[in-house]
């Protein structure tokens, strides 16, 4: 039967294997016996046997099974101490300050329902209210043809008006939640990705 061993790094993963088949044990022999009628072919008795000294002393000797697992399983499992275990690897470490960046952004762009419409809030639609707005503060009788997400819509000024305030007040509140996230971050408050979205998902419009 093959004898297996196996070096493990510090983290317990498997470095490299070793058998007895490609470093076979040293092996002393003594002295061939005297033929005798009962054994007329002796052969020399094994004095000793010792592991390969190419197979690192540092070496656990394992078997085949183990070796068979840590090899159908590399990453997925290391040694114990005593025996061949499962490993999860943790879940990847995220740049949080990129996550928020990337969350605000989609909180900020994504839209907002102002009177029951559903507003585009991003940077082009923002620019396009922003120049409605301005045309109402000097032509108050205009009314303004709009398209917000769920279709087209003719707004007095009034409701322009509130609609660009709604807006801005939109932008300003995910700016407010993004510097949050970004101070939480920064002193330590703020470690996971899912306290990031329940800041931003708790953005709303007053009222």
């Amino acid at each position: 039967m093959i004898k297996y061993y196996a070096t493990f790094d510090a983290d317990g993963f498997p470095a490299a294997f070793f058998n007895d088949g490609v470093f076979p044990d040293v092996v002393e022999f003594g002295p061939v016996p005297a033929p005798t009628e009962a054994d007329p072919a002796p052969v020399a008795p094994e004095l000793s046997r010792t592991r390969n000294p190419k197979i690192p002393a540092a070496a656990v000797s394992i078997t085949h099974a183990q070796w068979r697992e840590l090899i159908d399983n590399q990453g997925g499992r290391r040694w114990g101490g005593e025996g061949v275990v499962a490993y999860a690897p943790p879940p990847p470490l995220i740049d949080l300050m990129a996550y928020a960046a990337a969350v605000h952004t989609a909180c900020r762009d994504g839209g907002v329902t102002i009177g029951g419409m559903l507003v585009k809030t991003d940077a082009e639609s923002r620019g396009l209210i922003n120049g409605a707005y301005a045309l109402i503060e000097v032509r108050p009788d205009a009314s303004i043809d709009f398209k917000a997400s769920s279709g087209w819509v003719t707004l007095d000024a009034a409701t322009m008006r509130a609609i660009a305030v709604a807006v801005g007040t939109w932008v300003q509140l995910c700016y407010t939640a993004y510097r949050a996230v970004s101070d939480g971050i920064a002193s330590g408050d703020i470690t996971a990705s899912a306290q990031i979205d329940a800041l931003f998902a708790a953005v709303r419009l007053p009222g």
